[in-house]
């Protein structure tokens, strides 16, 4: 799957058979008051798993994610609060089909 993400959809991954590599871009958020105003650090990091069956992986939407298969990887996935969704490439090219 080219890199990635879901504006509105969390997606839920079930890996039925093969094996894969997932590579996740979420942050760290850190809440903390200074002089009486709430100031917010973010701080980004990668996420990364290999995937073989029986693995369950939940894609928070706005998360960046790339999945490369190394062997006949096969999975179910679905996505949760889907309405209005888009999905957003960040690399490659996209074609429509439809």
């Amino acid at each position: 799957m080219l890199p990635h993400y879901n504006s509105r959809s969390t997606v839920v991954l079930v890996i039925n058979e093969g094996k894969g590599h997932l590579e996740l871009v979420g942050h760290k958020s850190e809440q903390r008051e200074q002089d009486e105003e709430e100031v917010r650090n973010l701080e980004v990091q990668r996420y990364s798993a290999r995937l073989s069956p029986g693995d369950i992986v939940i894609i928070p939407a706005g998360h960046p994610v790339a999945i490369n298969a190394s062997s006949n990887l096969n999975f179910l996935g679905f996505g949760l609060n889907a309405e209005n969704n888009q999905r957003n490439f960040l690399a490659g090219i996209t074609y429509i089909i439809g």
